[in-house]
């Protein structure tokens, strides 16, 4: 994994457990539900929280310090999707910060922040604010993975090497080695080539009822 820097020239893969360390922040894994249907927490002030074990079956109470993220086991074989989540509550840490202190300032209880997985694309979480701030969580952690000076070079040096008219199989390969190269997934690489032009890309991966 390569650290980024603005004095290189190549593209380079970021790491977000390089900056969670650089912000003091530390990361682990826990089973954060029985139906795994929360993927990650950022913990912004020591709290206890709740976790589930499966001996015993049931939920138990977990003392947490403040500055941890916490992702769902689930997620452990899964390195693409454990890099978007710690880099996901990273956003939540960081960028979003301001807007949980206004929270805390009128809710003391507050000191922890869940990470519903979205069951779908479209699909809107009946909470105001959980719904903005996860939008945007999900944004900014996709264009912090795949920057758009890193991306475009590392596509052009892909690209390159299919000639002037690249066929759908080449297009399709282009996205699979962008995947790869960034640690994200082949939906997250296809959207991202899209966002910076290349229209291409437009006619791989899309299925029709599977």
């Amino acid at each position: 994994v390569y650290k980024y820097t603005h004095t290189e020239t190549r593209p380079q893969k970021i790491s977000p457990a390089f900056i969670a360390h650089t912000l003091g922040i530390k990361i682990y894994f826990a089973r954060l539900s029985k139906d795994g249907d929360v993927r990650g927490a950022y913990i912004f002030s020591d709290t206890t929280i709740k976790l589930y074990d499966d001996s015993p079956a049931g939920y138990h109470f977990s003392k947490i310090s403040g500055k941890s993220i916490l992702i769902d086991v689930s997620l452990r074989c899964n390195m693409e999707a454990v890099r978007f989540t710690v880099m996901h509550e990273l956003i939540h840490a960081y960028v979003q910060r301001f807007a949980f202190y206004l929270i805390a300032m009128c809710n003391q209880e507050f000191c922890k922040f869940h990470c519903p997985i979205r069951l779908y694309d479209d699909y809107q979480f009946a909470d105001h604010f959980l719904e903005r701030a996860e939008r945007q969580a999900d944004s900014i952690a996709s264009y912090a993975l795949m920057p758009k000076k890193n991306f475009r070079m590392k596509a052009d040096e892909i690209l390159s090497a299919y000639g002037a008219l690249p066929c759908s199989g080449c297009i399709r390969e282009a996205v699979e080695k962008l995947a790869e190269f960034f640690g994200v997934s082949i939906t997250a690489a296809k959207r991202r080539m899209l966002e910076i032009g290349i229209e291409e890309a437009k006619g791989v991966y899309n299925y029709i009822d599977g």
